[in-house]
Order: structure tokens, then sequence, then C-alpha cells
């Protein structure tokens, strides 16, 4: 897969306005979660929240538009993805990334920041963030 586009740091705010019309209790959180720090070893795509958001809209769009899988996944491992995540469109020829699997893109990390863990140290200021 490929380093972030700016399409779908764009895609990520059309998704955050989309079920912030589905779920208004939550738009503020969906809002916040957009600035939650990336820093440590794990998930380092970008410094915040919405390029880890951006990074996985561009990966199911690589794997559900154009079939485009890293060579190490087994065709019928392909094949379940694709038909978790896909949404055929109405010409019956071409695929969409369902809106359920964007959803929960969107959704799955909604409460990180309350799961924050910061780690400072004298010298250099943020050593490491973990996720509880």
């Amino acid at each position: 897969m490929s380093t972030l586009s700016q399409e779908f740091l764009t895609a990520v705010r059309v998704e955050v306005q989309r079920l912030s019309c589905i779920f208004p209790s939550i738009a503020q959180d969906l809002e916040d979660s957009l600035r939650v720090p990336q820093k440590g070893p794990y998930h380092n795509e970008g410094d915040e929240m919405d390029a880890h958001l951006g990074l996985i809209l561009q990966t199911l769009d690589d794997v559900v538009v154009r079939n485009n899988f890293h060579a190490s996944v087994p065709d019928a491992v392909r094949v379940l993805i694709r038909e978790i995540a896909t949404s055929s469109k109405a010409d019956g020829g071409s695929h969409a990334v369902s809106e359920e699997m964007r959803t929960y893109a969107m959704l799955h990390d909604i409460a990180k920041k309350d799961c924050l863990a910061l780690k400072l140290t004298r010298v250099t200021g943020f050593k490491n963030v973990n996720h509880l």
C-alpha cells in the first residue's frame, strides 16, 4: 500500500460530516477524535488520528475498488475481505467500500483519547504514547 494522499484526508472529513448527521450525539467526539496524537511505536501513520483514519479509508479503497492487496494475502482471504467490505454499485460492474465498513473504520477508535498514557522525560519531552 502507499503513503496517505490528500484525497483520503478529505474523505475523513466527508465521513465525519456524514456520521455527524446520522449520530448527532457523538458529532463532537468524532471531531475531537481527529486530533488525538498518534505517537509511539504503533499506528505511526501521522501526527494525529486523522492520518490513521485516512490510511484505513485509503487501504479499503485499494482492496475493494482496485483489488490491490499485499502480495502475502492469500486469494481465499482476498475474496472474503472483498465480500465483507464491498457494496456493489447500481451499474453492476464496479465496487465501492460499503457504508457499514466506512462507519466501522471511522468509529473504531473514537474513544482513543480516553485511553492514552503520556510518558514524559526531562531531556526529550514526549518519549512515548501508549494505548491502555
